[in-house]
């Protein structure tokens, strides 16, 4: 019901794939999520470690959410920053809610180690316009309402203004560089600082969640507070 009620086939093609797996391990990435070449030796050494020992279900990942050009980082309120991505073989895992996390059997939640290891995420890193043509077709999914496909080509995506947001410091996963070198629409992208009482359809940028993002990361470690947590988290 609610917000996940139109977009449950994101859920059942995981279930699927999940399906077809066939180690003591699953790795589930999403068409926009990539991992990095730098993190694949602490997966592969947790899996290992960890493959014996039954109180572990799964293993949480760290995101790192790139906005509007492959620069521009949004850590905020309201937005997934950990997640579950590896899940234990054999124990009734299925995918929950909009394909965002797992649960288990009898409707439990994982119980998983956190690793120091990144899933990076670029849904919102296109061209204007496709970035517009799918934010669409995602809103109607999840809304269940009707798009027309003129309607999807008119629009020009706005990712309002980036000023505020972090800069991203690191590297980017070795098989992100062919497409970073198309990056072709700085012209559109407005770099400028948000308002003080900022009105925007992206929740990072209200007034409200810049707020609580800055007492969550001054204050709680840049944990979420009252955020979605469908996970146990085990000590290692």
């Amino acid at each position: 019901k609610g917000q996940f009620a139109n977009s449950r086939i994101f859920a059942h093609e995981t279930d699927f794939g999940l399906s077809q797996c066939k180690g003591t391990w699953c790795l589930h990435l999403q068409a926009d999520e990539v991992l990095h070449e730098d993190d694949l030796d602490i997966i592969v050494q947790a899996c290992k470690k960890y493959e014996s020992d039954m109180r572990v279900d799964g293993f949480l990942l760290r995101f790192v959410h790139f906005w509007g050009d492959y620069e521009h980082v949004v850590e905020s309120h309201g937005i997934i920053r950990k997640e579950i991505r590896i899940v234990r073989n054999g124990i009734g895992c299925y995918s929950y809610l909009d394909s965002i996390s797992f649960r288990k059997s009898g409707n439990k939640k994982l119980n998983v180690i956190e690793l120091p290891a990144r899933i990076f995420h670029y849904s919102y890193v296109r061209p204007p316009k496709l970035m517009a043509a799918k934010a669409a077709v995602h809103d109607a999914i999840h809304s269940g309402a009707d798009i027309s496909g003129d309607e999807v080509k008119k629009n020009i995506f706005d990712w309002g203004p980036l000023g505020s947001l972090q800069i991203f410091k690191g590297t980017h996963p070795a098989v992100m560089y062919d497409w970073i070198a198309r990056f072709n629409w700085q012209s559109t992208l407005n770099n400028s600082k948000p308002k003080l009482f900022e009105k925007s359809p992206h929740k990072h940028l209200r007034t409200k969640y810049r707020f609580l993002t800055w007492v969550e990361n001054t204050f709680n470690g840049h944990n979420e507070i009252f955020g979605f947590k469908n996970y146990r988290l085990l000590k290692k």
